[in-house]
């Protein structure tokens, strides 16, 4: 292991779309995807549904770049709906639009409902993934382990959707049960350190440390993933 951990940082949040009135979800995220990356960049997404946008934010050494990056991302996608009659909703569901007010799935993601059909027809929920790129195998494992226990009181003092579909489910985070009707959700058992362990991730060039946080949506959990919090795009 290094004398010295060096490390990224990567932030995607992702939000929902509403009527600047009424705030009933509008699946307009594509068309004003255009201006948004005029103004902003290619740090604007689309994501699973019409009904929402993405911002990536680019990679960081500090967590004050990261603040930096995230506060600005999200105060100018902010402003851009609001010139043409939309707000930005940071919430992990929206609490009374149902999914059948926007049931299309973005065409990037086809290949999402081909495998998993209701599942992403239905996935009208929100998060915050926070990346962090760790260059040595071991500790990016040690990392992981790690985490897991301080998972539970993170969503605890982070969960905001209590409701879906104008009724209160009695959870706090309900977009965590929703989010649980994934094979890939949820956290994962401890690994153990070694060569084994690392050959399970061949395909991964830099194994990072990836964990989906509430901030302000709600979380899965961490788990080794794709280098992609080195080039600051989604997992």
């Amino acid at each position: 292991m290094p004398t010295e951990m060096s490390f990224t940082i990567g932030v995607e949040e992702e939000f929902l779309v509403v009527d600047a009135v009424t705030g009933a979800l509008r699946p307009d995220g594509p068309a004003l995807l255009p201006a948004a990356r005029a103004r902003l960049g290619e740090d604007v997404h689309p994501e699973l549904h019409r009904s929402q946008l993405e911002i990536n934010t680019p990679v960081a050494a500090t967590l004050a770049e990261v603040r930096r990056n995230v506060t600005g991302l999200r105060r100018g996608l902010a402003s851009i709906l609001a010139e043409r009659g939309y707000r930005l909703a940071a919430t992990g569901t929206h609490p009374f639009s149902v999914w059948t007010e926007d049931p299309s799935v973005h065409p990037d993601y086809a290949v999402v409902e081909r495998e998993y059909q209701q599942l992403a027809r239905e996935q009208i929920i929100c998060g915050v993934h926070v990346h962090v790129g760790v260059d040595d195998p071991e500790l990016a494992i040690r990392v992981v382990n790690g985490v897991g226990p301080w998972l539970s009181p993170i969503v605890a003092l982070a969960a905001n959707s209590p409701f879906w579909a104008g009724r209160d489910t009695g959870y706090a985070s309900y977009r965590t049960e929703l989010w649980r009707r994934w094979p890939t959700a949820g956290t994962p058992g401890r690994s153990r350190t070694g060569r084994s362990t690392r050959r399970s991730w061949t395909p991964c060039s830099a194994p990072t440390a990836s964990t989906t946080t509430p901030g302000s949506t709600g979380m899965s959990g961490p788990r080794p993933s794709s280098p992609r919090s080195s080039s600051g795009s989604p997992t």
